[in-house]
């Protein structure tokens, strides 16, 4: 079948009287057990660390999953504007938000300039870092 634009292989089946269908997927599009356990690697914990992990996670989970607490907003408004149509209700026209469009070379270059040439950011005193003492080109002859 063909699905957004792209051709899928699907399965249709009868399932307690109704037709159902499952999306499958091609042979390149499925990782291998192999290639997947070549890339995990043994984590290391103490048992105190696993004691309280195992402790959380059963902390967190109920056992319960209510599908029926999630709603498909999209969906709804889909719905509304139909219904609208439906009445004749002539629907406004949304308007587009032109997207902000940010220039990285720009936004780089002024994050260089508020930091300076050594990677900490300048004080308020005319765009100079400030040095201490410590710090200062000239500190490590004055201890010599």
């Amino acid at each position: 079948m063909v699905f957004s634009g792209r051709e899928q292989l699907a399965v249709v089946r009868p399932v307690e009287g109704v037709l159902t269908m499952a999306m499958l997927n091609y042979d390149a599009e499925i990782r291998k057990p192999f290639d997947i356990n070549r890339e995990i690697t043994k984590a290391s914990t103490t048992p105190r660390k696993l004691c309280l992990a195992e402790e959380l996670v059963g902390k967190w989970q109920d056992g319960r999953f209510d599908f029926s607490a999630y709603k498909d907003r999209y969906r709804q408004k889909v719905k509304q504007a139909i219904e609208a149509k439906k009445k004749g209700v002539e629907l406004p026209i949304p308007e587009e938000e032109e997207p902000k469009v940010i220039n990285l070379m720009d936004a780089l270059q002024r994050s260089v300039a508020r930091t300076g040439s050594n990677g900490r950011a300048r004080h308020a005193n005319n765009g100079k870092s400030k040095t201490t003492k410590r710090n200062s080109p000239t500190a490590h002859r004055r201890r010599a």
